[in-house]
């Protein structure tokens, strides 16, 4: 029994060390990124703008407009003709205390790797991303914790990402303690995959604070940029009976945004200037901070 006891111990000693071990690599690849980061796109806060085509209100869905032309209303089967896009931009604002899923994010955007992807799983909870399999992007077959967490993936779907080691975080980042607006809250962002998540992610639509907790929570739609209202319209586009979005909402472009204090007033700003006002939250209080946001230059 002495000899049982002693190995017991021995044993939740090591996996102690073992544990404490994990916690300080993952620690030392957060302050890399927040490196990383700062010499890349600044000291931050961050930004992400996503420029998106849909389509209009007022067009009718695929399965209206071919029951039109079989009733004679229309004479063109081929339904692209009967759309319409106008473009509209949404804008994310990055979690201050994820230096791991920032980061991998916006290098994959600063890379182009978002560029003519799409919204297109309107679940009831969650509005998720796609990307083509043809397009040498992520597979919308990725495991995603939005669904049932399985990890298959769609054979040459993967490439882009893989080729800059984008396709996953190196862990599942946590926030360290709970923090308010940043917990799968609606209009906040999660990244999908069990258990390594990466690359696809999701808005979500409503609270999901205790479905998706292990996922990380790295953005949120702004604010102070009518993204939300935006979001509200796409999440609530018509869909068919597999939560496909009838009309996919388009990502034409998305774009890096630094922040650039305005500290003399006079400051040279490049040609990408973006004007705004930032919201700092210091110690859950709102402060305001002069400056612009600016695109980063890739």
């Amino acid at each position: 029994l002495r000899k049982e006891r002693e190995e017991s111990r021995r044993t939740y000693g090591q996996a102690e060390r073992e544990k404490g071990e994990v916690q300080r690599l993952k620690g030392e690849i957060g302050r890399r990124d927040k490196r990383d980061m700062s010499a890349r796109f600044g000291a931050g806060p961050y930004r992400v703008e996503l420029k998106l085509s849909i389509s209009q209100a007022n067009q009718k869905p695929a399965a209206d407009a071919d029951a039109a032309a079989r009733e004679g209303e229309g004479a063109n089967n081929n339904d692209d003709a009967l759309v319409s896009y106008s473009d509209h931009y949404l804008t994310l604002e990055m979690a201050p205390h994820m230096p791991h899923a920032v980061h991998a994010f916006l290098r994959q955007v600063d890379e182009g790797l978002w560029d003519d992807t799409r919204f297109r799983r309107n679940r009831d909870h969650i509005l998720m991303t796609h990307v083509e399999p043809g397009d040498d992007g992520p597979s919308e077959e990725r495991a995603s914790a939005a669904d049932d967490g399985a990890t298959t993936e769609k054979a040459g779907g993967m490439e882009s990402f893989r080729a800059l080691h984008l396709d996953t975080l190196s862990f599942a980042e946590y926030s360290p303690v709970p923090r308010d607006g940043w917990n799968h809250e609606k209009y906040t962002v999660g990244l999908a995959g069990r258990p390594i998540p990466g690359p696809l992610w999701y808005v979500n639509k409503e609270d999901n604070s205790l479905h998706h907790a292990e996922d990380p929570c790295f953005a949120r739609v702004a604010r102070d940029s009518g993204g939300r209202e935006l979001f509200d319209r796409i999440a609530s586009m018509e869909r068919d009976a597999q939560d496909l979005l009838r009309r996919p909402a388009i990502i034409r472009e998305a774009y890096v945004l630094v922040w650039v204090d305005d500290v003399d007033g006079n400051r040279n700003l490049p040609a990408e200037e973006v004007k705004g006002e930032e919201e700092e939250e210091e110690d859950g209080k709102a402060k305001r901070r002069k400056g612009r946001w600016v695109h980063h230059k890739r």
